[in-house]
């Protein structure tokens, strides 16, 4: 395989991710907010799919793990079509009415471009 050029913003983009990594605490959040005396952090219950399906199967008196079993996510779509992060994105938004994502232009609808 040939050589890949890196532009200014590949450098960029791993920059910021090295930077969000190295200054989040264990559970994703900066260490400016969680440090910040006016943030304060809440705990909201989410429910993982994954885990109930888990437990679903592991928590009857008939199952036995097999040496070295482990399990791991499949997504399996029930109806219509896949949901994309854009449609994610929106959701997030119009349910927080917080500032739309930066990744968003002003119609809510389409990713800014680099360039």
């Amino acid at each position: 395989m040939g050589e890949v050029d890196w532009s200014p913003w590949d450098y960029a983009l791993v920059d910021a991710v090295q930077l969000i990594e190295d200054y989040s605490n264990q559970h994703g959040i900066p260490i400016w907010d969680a440090e910040a005396d006016n943030v304060e952090i809440q705990a909201h219950r989410k429910i993982d799919k994954f885990e109930a399906a888990k437990q679903k199967t592991t928590d009857t008196k008939k199952y036995k793990p097999l040496a070295g079993e482990y399990f791991v996510p499949v997504p399996v779509k029930r109806f219509g079509e896949w949901p994309t992060f854009e449609e994610w994105l929106e959701k997030q938004t119009a349910a927080t009415q917080q500032p739309q994502s930066p990744f968003l232009e002003d119609d809510g609808k389409s990713f800014v471009q680099g360039g």
